[in-house]
């Protein structure tokens, strides 16, 4: 049975190079939604782009519980890169279920 990455690359005509923030944010928010953190979590620490890694950090090391870790990757792009990555920060926050974050950052984006 053809994968559900398999898939969304037929979909999008993604090569599976690895060598793309997309082969990465995919199988990461994948494996992720589908409860396979360890996976998730080594999709996350081979993402090529900075911003996108520390992103899929703290989603996935909140996902584990391993909140002290997400909060120090997700404060990281916000120090960095706040103006634009402001909706996807607000994507972090929304991932936390922390609306008032979630809103604050969408009104920034």
């Amino acid at each position: 049975m053809i994968g559900v990455i398999a898939l969304l690359r037929i979909f999008l005509r993604l090569p599976a190079d690895g060598k793309r923030p997309t082969d990465t944010v995919l199988t990461r928010a994948c494996t992720n939604r589908q409860g396979r953190l360890d996976e998730a979590l080594l999709a996350a620490k081979r993402e090529i782009h900075n911003v996108f890694r520390l992103l899929a950090l703290a989603n996935v090391y909140y996902a584990q519980g391993r909140h002290a870790e997400s909060d120090v990757a997700l404060d990281e792009v916000i120090e960095t890169v706040p103006d634009t990555a402001a909706y996807q920060i607000a994507e972090a926050f929304a991932y936390r279920d922390d609306r008032d974050q979630a809103f604050a950052w969408l009104d920034r984006a």
